[in-house]
């Protein structure tokens, strides 16, 4: 029994570690291109617009990953609870991370700028692209924790080949037919197509099904790009001022009171709007240990 159970540790630990590595190479396939077709100058503005919206994803998963895989490992075999809280996770986690990307691919330039000054703004196409990149990765990125919490990281590992193979044709591809910008094409097409088969793979044997998923996914993920939509309605109508700290202060306020009145609209979402919150200020407390989202250094 000892021996059954070293076995399945190790085989754990296995295929966690060579998914976790194949990730690390699926992630950085897109940069290592560009470096090789077009030099470290466009690496740098390609770098630069997809750190902000990397960043955003990378801190709030950091801040959830321990609470979500423990409090599904709790649920245990206890299917009706497994899938309360699979539901309410998601949609909180969701309804913090898709607004602030879908945020960030409106107003680009003018974080871009406000961050970085003029010379950087080649870097806002590939910062709106990788924001859309960023959402798609998102909603797949939640499924680890259903792998872990059923210690199926087989499966896992099994999904993230196919995953990698995908990217790494998709930035193959976008490179040889658009050079550094068709990497970013190719890179936020294979992203943004990949969550809907990794949902229905990853949860197939789950008691949180694919159905589930998305019945929580919808509203935050429709309510984020809506709200994108009147912002992008709002400036093309000219709503807006010339001082850009007043400008982005404006789109910030106006795209929250929109999301956060959305959420008022439902039973459920005013508690789930004080937890999230919680959870984004927990996940602002743990920048203090990472280095920050953009270098100061202008491009060469």
């Amino acid at each position: 029994e000892n021996g059954q159970a070293s076995r399945a540790m190790i085989s754990f630990g296995r295929n966690l570690t060579a998914a976790r590595v194949l990730t690390v190479g699926s992630n950085y396939a897109d940069r290592i291109a560009i470096g090789w077709i077009s030099g470290p100058v466009v690496l740098g503005l390609y770098e630069n617009g997809r750190r902000l919206p990397f960043f955003v994803l990378d801190k709030l998963y950091e801040a959830c990953f321990s609470v979500a895989v423990s409090g599904f490992s709790r649920a245990g075999n206890d299917a009706s609870r497994y899938r309360a809280f699979g539901a309410r996770t998601i949609q909180l986690v969701l309804g913090i991370l898709l607004p602030v990307l879908a945020f960030i691919m409106v107003e680009a330039e003018t974080v871009i700028v406000l961050l970085l000054g003029d010379r950087w703004l080649p870097a806002v196409p590939y910062a709106r692209l990788l924001a859309l990149a960023a959402f798609g990765q998102g909603l797949t990125r939640t499924l680890q924790w259903f792998y872990l919490s059923r210690d199926d990281t087989a499966r896992q590992f099994r999904w993230i080949v196919l995953q990698t193979a995908i990217t790494l044709a998709a930035v193959g591809l976008g490179g040889w037919l658009g050079g550094a910008f068709g990497v970013a094409v190719g890179f936020t097409t294979a992203t943004c197509l990949l969550p809907l088969p990794a949902i229905v793979y990853g949860l197939r044997h789950s008691p949180f099904s694919p159905a589930d998923f998305g019945r929580a996914a919808v509203l935050p993920m429709g309510l984020a790009l809506g709200c994108a939509a009147i912002l992008v309605l709002l400036e093309i109508a000219g709503v807006g001022v010339t001082t850009l700290w007043i400008q982005f202060a404006l789109a910030a306020l106006i795209y929250a009171a929109l999301y956060m009145g959305g959420w008022m609209l439902f039973p459920a979402g005013r508690p789930l709007a004080v937890e999230g919150l919680q959870l984004f200020s927990r996940a602002v407390r743990t920048r203090a240990v990472t280095e920050p989202p953009f270098p100061p250094d202008p491009p060469v």
